[in-house]
């Protein structure tokens, strides 16, 4: 290494740092990757984006393929043409708060085109191959920052997103279970509820209600019917990294990472750990800025973490890059 220089010349960015309590109630964030990008790249220090968060998702698309929030859901003209890709980041919602939709089988009734006509519980599977018919070749990728299933232990309906339990009523619950015993009828008849149980000659094939698979849960339920219309539900945090394979392909030195609170029940459902395994791949540093942590050694080894850095808040961005400055990028 030539004296004067920096050990870390080649850096990947990514994600974002909100306001904490110190640096007020601003809107928007208070530091991005792209922000400090800006800041840190000069004549030897390159630096590039890794754009991990949802928010960054349209940014990575190319025409025809779309990015279509929860409200054009229902209507398929809103979604990407006949043969391209729809994409749908969903996360795990309230779920004392109604979905734009309504109900799931609302939901689907507008993808059949049936909306209105009050389809009862039996003509599921009719109004199901209605609207795979309408859907066509169209794909839908569901992203999700959860993999909380509809029904069953840890749902997504038993707990608001902060883990606070919640109570529903039994009508709804009534109805998302006549909904999933009409979805596992149509599994059964497709083939997509054959999983395996046991090993060697004990290996049977199961059946697995489709709301209790991880990821049902996840936009007040869109995971469990998102499959049974052709539809797919993806990691977020891995089909981002998936779209930014160019980026990934230059040379890197370390990973800088901004994050939201890191907590015990949270780091899983962020990107740190796509970040962090593809750091290892490429033998590199990891670490990462935030305002609140909690998360142990351990665990900060687990997601194979070099190092966490908490910052004030109040000026994030000059605090960041000083911690940077005085430490992985010090010139030798």
């Amino acid at each position: 290494m030539v004296s004067g220089q920096s050990a870390f010349q080649h850096l990947a960015v990514a994600g974002k740092l909100g306001h904490s309590e110190a640096g007020g109630n601003a809107p928007g964030p208070s530091l991005t990757a792209q922000g400090l990008k800006e800041q840190l790249s000069d004549g030897q220090v390159k630096a590039r984006v890794i754009r991990v968060e949802p928010d960054e998702l349209e940014s990575l698309l190319t025409w025809p393929d779309r990015l279509i929030s929860y409200e054009q859901l229902p209507d398929l003209q809103a979604w990407a043409p006949p043969g391209a890709t729809t994409y749908l980041v969903a996360r795990h919602e309230d779920p004392r708060v109604a979905p734009p939709w309504g109900s799931l089988g609302a939901l689907l009734e507008s993808w059949a085109g049936t909306a209105g006509r009050g389809a009862g519980t039996g003509q599921v599977e009719q109004v199901l191959s209605r609207a795979r018919e309408r859907i066509g070749n169209r794909r839908l990728r569901v992203l999700t920052t959860t993999d909380r299933p509809l029904l069953g232990l840890s749902s997504a309906v038993s707990m608001t997103p902060q883990l606070m339990p919640v109570t529903v009523t039994e009508e709804y619950l009534r109805s998302l279970k006549v909904l999933g015993e009409a979805l596992s009828k149509w599994d059964a008849k497709s083939g997509l509820a054959q999983i395996t149980s046991g090993s060697g000659p004990h290996r049977l094939p199961v059946q697995q209600s489709p709301a209790l698979r991880s990821g049902s849960g996840t936009g007040w339920g869109i995971g469990l019917l998102a499959p049974a219309v052709g539809g797919q539900v993806l990691d977020a945090w891995e089909t981002m990294m998936q779209l930014n394979a160019a980026s990934l392909q230059a040379p890197t030195d370390l990973v800088v990472a901004l994050t939201g609170p890191l907590h015990s029940h949270t780091v899983a459902y962020s990107p740190i750990p796509v970040l962090g395994q593809w750091a290892q791949q490429q033998a590199v540093p990891f670490v990462v800025f935030t305002h609140e942590s909690t998360i142990s050694r351990y665990e900060v080894a687990q997601w194979a973490v070099t190092n966490v850095y908490h910052v004030s808040g109040r000026d994030d961005a000059e605090s960041v890059q000083g911690i940077l400055a005085r430490t992985w990028l010090r010139k030798c």
